[in-house]
């Protein structure tokens, strides 16, 4: 017999005669949508259908299923991890707040409210957080992708319960408060990287800051910024304000400043390393930048977009360099290493007025809609699915998990509200080619509007386009 909760959700009785634990129970059940849609439509329905609800002692609760197979996209437990994660429901609690910024949608705060309770019921007595769970709730605090520690899931689910706090604090001040309580709580796992400021890792290639999260990780730094961004506006929260200066620091110093270098302008992510996927240091570096009207953050944030990201636009996907062995990958290419791109020619195109970001993360994003060097479109507007990836060149896997899901919608949510990105992820590339020093690169949208992008040592630039 069915119940319902103090938010009037109606719970099916999943009580296990076995152990007396309530289940996880699903309750969405969609399929494709009926008629046309337009490709670049965020869609919904594949990330319901992955979404879990269940009672916990902090109340009503979403998990979001890591894995759904081809070709029926049943959910599929990771091996030795769990069924669901905080990366993944913590990815999901922000694109539903990106979703009700863009359309003020309760539905969309409900699901906020039930993924950041999960967040929270993950959260560890030392501060950080365990990252997966199995179908009873119960917390992995053994592999080593799940022990609560500072680390990836810790620094995203601060992030998330930070924009949570912030978007609750007026709306539900109460609900508001168990969010802030989580999050000073998670002070104590900061302590590491204050004792550690001033240390330095050696790599191959130079000298690396050992004061970040995992040591020399700026990409996971970067999300941590993004937290002390909000945890800044509560009252008596000093300390975040003094230790953003010293995160952004070691991030800043990760950057390639050698213009002679084939990566200059990158900020890397880790010691001799970059990668596309989870790459949010540009993003992070504008946003501090509005936040503490520090220019380094600023042009350093352009200097990755002109010179490397522009590089790449027009010269081809990367998705990781290692600066050690002088290795580059194009493959595999996935949604994670859209996403955090997209993000961060937005924000700079925000900040500065310069349509060219907005044009380039339309570009990038176009990934998604097919184009690729392998021309597969690997969103589905009909059902809401993305698939997981190109392996390498000539091969596409059709699963469909939670972070490729997600991953793409926070990146088309993000474009909704910028009609020349909008424009231009609608492209296709044409042709490339070099003369006089210079390196050139074409797409066309469907309608005839031509982009024409070049890139040489002043960086990229747009040369023609319909703007």
């Amino acid at each position: 017999m069915a119940e319902q909760d103090e938010e009037g959700v109606s719970w099916p009785d999943t009580r296990s005669r076995a152990t007396g634990l309530v289940l996880l129970s699903l309750v969405f059940f969609v399929g494709c949508r009926p008629g046309s849609v337009r490709p670049w439509e965020p869609n919904y329905d594949h990330l319901l259908h992955l979404t879990e609800r269940a009672r916990s002692p902090v109340g009503p609760v979403e998990i979001v299923h890591v894995y759904s197979e081809f070709p029926d996209y049943r959910w599929v437990e990771a091996p030795g991890e769990g069924v669901a994660c905080v990366d993944d429901a913590a990815r999901a609690a922000l694109l539903w707040l990106r979703r009700w910024d863009r359309t003020g949608e309760e539905e969309a705060l409900t699901h906020v409210r039930h993924l950041l309770r999960f967040l929270v019921l993950m959260q560890q007595p030392n501060g950080a957080f365990a990252n997966f769970v199995d179908a009873r709730l119960e917390p992995n605090l053994t592999a080593v992708s799940s022990r609560p520690c500072l680390s990836w899931w810790t620094v995203r689910a601060a992030w998330a319960l930070a924009e949570g706090w912030h978007r609750f604090k007026s709306r539900d001040p109460a609900f508001a408060d168990s969010l802030r309580e989580s999050l000073l709580r998670l002070r104590a796992a900061m302590d590491s990287l204050v004792a550690r400021y001033g240390m330095w890792e050696q790599g191959v290639a130079g000298r690396y800051p050992a004061w970040l999260v995992n040591g020399s990780g700026a990409d996971a730094t970067s999300v941590l910024v993004l937290a002390l961004l909000r945890l800044r506006e509560m009252e008596g929260q000093a300390w975040a304000d003094s230790l953003l200066p010293r995160l952004l620091e070691g991030i800043l110093v990760m950057q390639v400043a050698d213009s002679s270098d084939s990566l200059y302008g990158a900020l890397l992510c880790f010691r001799d390393l970059w990668h596309a996927w989870g790459a949010n240091q540009m993003y992070a570096l504008v946003r501090a930048w509005r936040a503490l009207g520090d220019p380094r953050c600023l042009r350093a944030a352009e200097l990755e977009a002109r010179h490397w990201r522009g590089r790449l636009l027009v010269c081809g996907f990367l998705h990781e360099v290692d600066r050690a062995s002088g290795r580059s990958r194009r493959y595999p290419q996935i949604a994670y290493d859209i996403r955090p791109a997209v993000w961060g020619f937005l924000e700079l195109a925000d900040a500065t007025g310069d349509s060219l970001w907005s044009v380039a993360a339309g570009l990038w994003a176009s990934w998604l809609l097919g184009n690729n060097s392998d021309g597969v479109r690997m969103y589905d507007a009909r059902t809401g699915r993305t698939f997981d990836g190109l392996p390498e060149p000539g091969r596409l896997n059709r699963n469909a998990g939670a972070e490729s899901t997600i991953e793409a919608l926070l990146a088309l949510e993000a474009l909704q509200g910028n009609p020349t990105a909008m424009r231009a992820l609608r492209a296709r590339w044409e042709s490339s080619w070099t003369e006089d020093g210079r390196t050139y690169r074409r797409a066309v949208t469907p309608e005839g509007v031509p982009y024409l992008l070049a890139h040489d040592g002043s960086g990229v630039s747009l040369v023609t386009s319909d703007r």
